[in-house]
């Protein structure tokens, strides 16, 4: 006489299959989540250090105010309080203020990060008349078929040309 219940052999067979199944999805599963806090956690590292070199010497530094009266504010193609300050290389020939920028690399592999520095200048006179530094990064995600996050510093800093200039009729 038989006293316990013996399963066939096909529904052991079937159980330790689904079992191994399991584990693997399990595992991929876990893999998956420790990949992605990898990755998260690189960037906010990266984005607490981009964050600690503003705080240390980002932002906008002026040299000298530039008084400007309501008709060279729209000659220099100024709209809505802010007169765009091109690069040296693409000024024309109109431009009375240009920038000057320098970038450098901290770190060129995945993420990107690196420090501008634009230096802006009067033309008349080639003098220094601001500063403005920045640092960025960029990528660090999860492989993904989406646009690269990025991170950077002075985000709620007001523009550029706003800390320069006084133009007549607006800021007074």
């Amino acid at each position: 006489m038989k006293t316990g219940k013996h399963l066939p052999q096909h529904r052991i067979l079937g159980s330790t299959i689904f079992g191994v199944l399991l584990s693997i999805i399990g595992a991929f599963l876990v893999a998956l989540v420790l990949a992605i806090a990898f990755y998260e956690g690189r960037k906010a590292c990266w984005d607490f250090r981009i964050d600690r070199m503003c705080q240390r010497d980002g932002g906008v530094t002026v040299f000298e105010k530039i008084r400007l009266t309501q008709d060279e504010y729209e000659r220099l193609g100024g709209r809505m309080g802010e007169i765009p300050i091109p690069a040296r290389a693409t000024a024309d020939a109109s431009a009375a203020f240009v920038s000057d920028t320098k970038d450098k690399f901290i770190r060129e592999q995945s993420p990107s990060v690196w420090r501008s520095e634009s230096t802006i200048y009067a033309l008349d006179s080639n003098r220094k008349i601001a500063r403005y530094v920045s640092c960025t990064r960029r990528g660090g995600d999860f492989p993904a078929y989406a646009h690269p996050s990025y991170f950077l510093c002075n985000n709620e800093t007001i523009s550029t040309s706003k800390e320069i200039f006084i133009i007549e009729g607006i800021d007074e």
